[in-house]
């Protein structure tokens, strides 16, 4: 049976005929895709048709062996690369012009993953990063320190117990890079483009080198980087990126697939802190930005709110504003959201509080919801120039 490829863009609908998807898939669907994929089954409203709706991820499902989902972005690719560059912080490192020409998302994914790839046949040209670490083992000859005690217990035995140090390439530094490398290879997302041969050449290179260990979005943050070690710095950033959406929980017969999936609202949210915690203080320099800030609920801490963003006066400390992030686009502000943002402004002791949208809305919102605190809605628009768009929501929101 030939191999199936479904397109459905971001926050839209498509129908199928009911045999185009088979018990399996359907299971599947159900159960492990509800997040991303909303499923309306065959009846008389959808004219005996399945009814598959994007929820606001982009990526790549390999749904079974013979039926693959590629959910796609509603706004450009080119654009997807821009918010992604501020989220990771990568907007200062000179990456390939080529990624912002890309027609559709796999090629974005197969670009990034020739960025990868090539960085890190370049850093293993130059020398991959080697350390120093604690070896304990047998020896025929005595080798750093002599473990006397061990030693004695068998005298009989030729060879001494030391512990001695050796420099190695095994390291997490590399071992972070070989894993996702790993996880790139096994999505089958390079191939269909044909740049699958330089990721598998980086991570047979690599894998030569240093032991296949799993690792996870958030061992690339907060690493320590020095003079021996800075070239990771990059590399590490491209890694978190494929990290944080690859996830391994679909199996196709007797192989491991790696689903690869964008949560659109998590990347926006990203790129609208990281475009003000930059942007700000160029503006108003008295500015400072801090995002997912925590306010406890009680005294234990058992009960959080995390704000996505808080705008503070440097120099008094004041909060000055409050700020949500919102990727939807309904026709008004719902009341939840509104209390929400409410009571993020109430705790702060701030007067400022805004839902941020990335599309206007029919019914804006502008008013005080107590004498003291007032609630907007404001625009910071992903479908067009990013910079423009930002210009025009900091006016707006100063």
């Amino acid at each position: 049976m030939t191999r199936r490829d479904i397109n459905i863009t971001e926050y839209q609908s498509c129908f199928f005929d009911r045999d185009d998807i088979d018990s399996a898939s359907e299971a599947l669907l159900y159960t492990r895709y509800r997040k991303q994929i909303e499923v309306t089954p065959p009846s008389y409203i959808t004219q005996h048709r399945w009814k598959l709706t994007a929820k606001g991820y982009v990526g790549h499902i390999p749904l079974t062996r013979d039926l693959h989902l590629h959910l796609q972005p509603k706004v450009s690719v080119a654009n997807i690369f821009g918010m992604w560059e501020y989220a990771y912080k990568l907007n200062s490192f000179q990456l390939l012009e080529g990624v912002t020409q890309c027609d559709n998302f796999q090629q974005f994914y197969s670009q990034l993953a020739t960025i990868l790839a090539r960085h890190s046949l370049d850093l293993f040209r130059r020398g991959l990063y080697r350390t120093y670490l604690n070896q304990r083992d047998r020896l025929t000859v005595v080798r750093g320190k002599l473990d006397l005690r061990d030693t004695l217990k068998r005298p009989w035995e030729p060879r001494v117990t030391c512990d001695y140090p050796y420099l190695t390439a095994d390291v997490p530094e590399n071992q972070l890079v070989a894993w996702t490398l790993y996880l790139v290879v096994r999505s089958g997302l390079c191939d269909v483009s044909g740049n699958g041969s330089i990721v598998r050449k980086a991570y047979k290179t690599f894998s030569h080198h240093v032991t296949l260990q799993p690792f996870e979005a958030k061992d690339c943050m907060g690493r320590s980087y020095h003079r021996l070690n800075s070239d990771y710095q990059l590399l590490h950033s491209l890694c978190r990126f494929f990290l944080e959406n690859t996830v391994p929980n679909t199996r196709s017969g007797d192989r491991l697939t790696f689903p690869f999936l964008v949560n659109m609202a998590q990347l926006y949210e990203k790129f609208v802190a990281e475009w003000l915690r930059l942007h700000v203080p160029k503006y108003n320099d008295n500015l400072r930005v801090e995002s997912q800030k925590k306010h406890h609920l009680d005294d234990n801490e058992k009960f959080v709110y995390k704000i996505d963003l808080v705008i503070y006066d440097r120099h008094t400390h004041e909060v000055r504003y409050v700020l949500d992030t919102k990727y939807k686009v309904p026709q008004k502000p719902s009341s939840d959201d509104l209390a929400q943002i409410h009571s993020y402004a109430r705790t702060q002791h701030c007067r400022e509080a805004v839902l941020i949208y990335p599309e206007p809305l029919r019914y804006p919102y502008k008013n005080y919801i107590d004498r003291e605190t007032r609630v907007r809605t404001l625009i910071f628009t992903i479908d067009g120039d990013l910079e423009k768009a930002g210009k025009v929501f900091l006016t707006q929101l100063f």
